[in-house]
């Protein structure tokens, strides 16, 4: 229902307005966020900001955010990610290689926190991937990578 406002879900899908109105609207009545409670047919938060980093591509680049192995691979943007998985709105493959590189691994544990009893690294974006110095790399170098990721 994203995008959509309570009467254009009910003027435009009846039923499933009449199904959220029944089940999901009398429990988020009840839910101290008002965002959530003000906005009841919406599936929890809208993520507007994310939505606006995905518009036009096809694809983006996740992690999970807790790992013994760091990976990173392609979703696609029909993949609503939740709260455990850190999700990157690029979509070229050079970014997915660089990210996957020995030495990204290497900064992601130094910068990152740990967790839990097996002291999993846990991989925070703003400080994991924001303070990442991406290589300047040539456009021959970029294509290797690229093919790589």
């Amino acid at each position: 229902m994203f995008g959509l406002d309570a009467g254009e879900v009910k003027h435009k899908y009846p039923a499933l307005y009449q199904h959220l109105s029944d089940h999901v609207k009398p429990e988020r009545d009840q839910n101290r966020d008002k965002g959530i409670r003000e906005n009841w047919w919406l599936f929890g938060r809208t993520r507007d900001l994310f939505r606006s980093a995905l518009f036009g591509l096809k694809r983006y680049i996740a992690t999970p955010e807790n790992a013994t192995h760091r990976f990173f691979t392609f979703l696609d943007t029909d993949v609503v990610p939740d709260h455990k998985l850190v999700a990157v709105g690029l979509e070229d493959a050079f970014a997915l290689g660089v990210l996957s590189s020995r030495f990204h691994s290497v900064w992601a544990v130094a910068a990152g926190g740990r967790l839990g009893k097996g002291n999993d690294p846990i991989y925070n974006k703003t400080l994991c991937f924001d303070t990442f110095p991406f290589p300047a790399c040539t456009p021959a170098q970029q294509a290797q990578i690229r093919a790589l990721g």
